[in-house]
């Protein structure tokens, strides 16, 4: 039972699939909604302490359908440019609507960023202090 469990926690790690695959795959399986949504939050959240810190993150994105005056008064609030728009990129209730696509740097380029390190190659004092750090191990 504590496979399947672990199996959903993996889905919603992977990039695209997320949420999105894990609680319809965790539904499927018999799961009560409940703990297929607390996994695969959990899943969803573990790996973004490892991204902020190993990651070099620089230009968050974010999409937000259009028209939507609350949520861009909100991004521009939180310092978030507005950086293009997709048109008619999908069709919700009844009609189609755009995307707009909203960026902010939140770290200087380095001219010559370091290489990126497989996480198997990382020390393990260092993966022991990030999960110390974020999760309070």
């Amino acid at each position: 039972m504590l496979k399947k469990y672990w199996y959903l926690f993996a889905v919603s790690m992977l990039p695209i699939v997320e949420l999105r695959g894990g609680v319809p795959i965790g539904v499927g399986m018999g799961f009560p909604f409940w703990q297929v949504y607390l996994v695969c939050v959990l899943g969803n959240l573990l790996p973004v302490p490892f991204l902020l810190l190993f990651g070099q993150v620089i230009y968050p994105l974010s999409l937000v359908s259009s028209p939507n005056p609350a949520s861009e008064r909100l991004h521009e609030a939180l310092g978030f440019r507005r950086a293009g728009v997709q048109k008619n990129a999908g069709y919700k209730n009844g009609r189609w609507i755009d995307l707009l696509w909203f960026e902010k740097a939140i770290a200087p380029y380095d001219p010559e960023p370091a290489p990126i390190i497989p996480v198997r190659e990382l020390p393990g004092e260092r993966v022991q202090e990030v999960l110390e750090r974020f999760f309070r191990i």
